[in-house]
């Protein structure tokens, strides 16, 4: 597995701030991500990284409903499962579980950056407390 070190060398250089919290992926109209350019992704993998760089879980399921939601177009089964095993054999995801059960994670490549870590904190700083006292209201 690479480390983090081998991961930001392949990115190209000079490497620029990424992200905000209006703009997770700090990549503007037009322009193309550097994680994406390093590793000849696929545009519908983004989306999906960026979820696993926060901490979430993908699943096969997951991964075809946000290339539905973010790129409008629908994916098989076997070409989300082509693109999660890719992005396992970048040592951008890790797998867990086998057949039914399978999730895949984001690596310590992947979540350790301080740039994902300072785009998550200002998402999360930027949202408004909810307030559920309404929902238990008799």
């Amino acid at each position: 597995m690479p480390s983090s070190v081998t991961l930001q060398a392949r990115l190209p250089t000079p490497r620029r701030q990424v992200g905000s919290a209006t703009n997770p992926l700090g990549v503007g109209p037009g322009e193309a991500c550097p994680i994406r350019e390093a590793e000849h992704l696929h545009e519908r993998t983004l989306p999906n990284l960026f979820d696993a760089a926060i901490g979430l879980r993908l699943r096969n399921a997951s991964y075809r409903s946000n290339v539905k939601q973010y790129e409008s177009e629908e994916i098989s089964n076997q070409v989300a499962t082509n693109d999660l095993r890719a992005l396992v054999e970048l040592g951008l995801l890790q797998k867990h579980g086998a057949k039914r059960g399978t999730y895949y994670t984001g690596t310590d490549d992947l979540r350790g950056t301080d740039d994902l870590r300072e785009i998550v904190t200002k998402i999360r700083a930027d949202r408004k407390p909810i307030d559920a006292s309404s929902l238990f209201a008799i």
